[in-house]
Parts: C-alpha cells; sequence; structure tokens
C-alpha cells in the first residue's frame, strides 16, 4: 500500500490512513503507477483508494519516488475532481 494522506489528516485522523493498493499484476492500465523502488514489479491502484486502520501497517518495503507520487497524486485528483 502507498499512504497518500497528508500529513495534517494523519495528526488528526489518529487511527487511520487513506492508502493506495500495490499489485505486481501490470494489467497496463494507464492509471496504475508502476513503483520503481520495491524490488519486484509494483504498480499503485490509484482507482481502489481507501481507508485502513493504521494497525494494519507493519514495516516499509520502500518508498515511491517523487515522480511516482506526483502520478498517483493527479489520477487521484482527476477521479475526485478536485484541482491538482
Amino acid at each position: 500500500m502507498v499512504v497518500v494522506a497528508s500529513s495534517g489528516f494523519l495528526d488528526v485522523v489518529d487511527s487511520l490512513a487513506i492508502v493506495v493498493p500495490v499489485t505486481s499484476v501490470d494489467r497496463g492500465w494507464p492509471n496504475h503507477v508502476r513503483l520503481g523502488r520495491i524490488q519486484r514489479p509494483s504498480f499503485a491502484m490509484t482507482e481502489q483508494v481507501r481507508a485502513v486502520a493504521r494497525r494494519r501497517l507493519h514495516g516499509r518495503l520502500g518508498h515511491a519516488a517523487p515522480q511516482e507520487l506526483a502520478d498517483i497524486r493527479m489520477w487521484l485528483s482527476d477521479f475526485l475532481g478536485v484541482g491538482h
């Protein structure tokens, strides 16, 4: 999962995180953002944003590059109808 919640959200809502799930399956969809800093091929599924309990998050496998985060944010803003 890629945490996409802002630090402001994480400060106020201390038991949840907003995330985008990650898959190893390349479906060829343009909104699946390729993540290059994880050991196996991984794709952020921007159409499946969800809130999860922070207690479900264990450790860190890596982090998204700035351009990967920008691409994820672009897709989320398009899907949600909010500005970039």
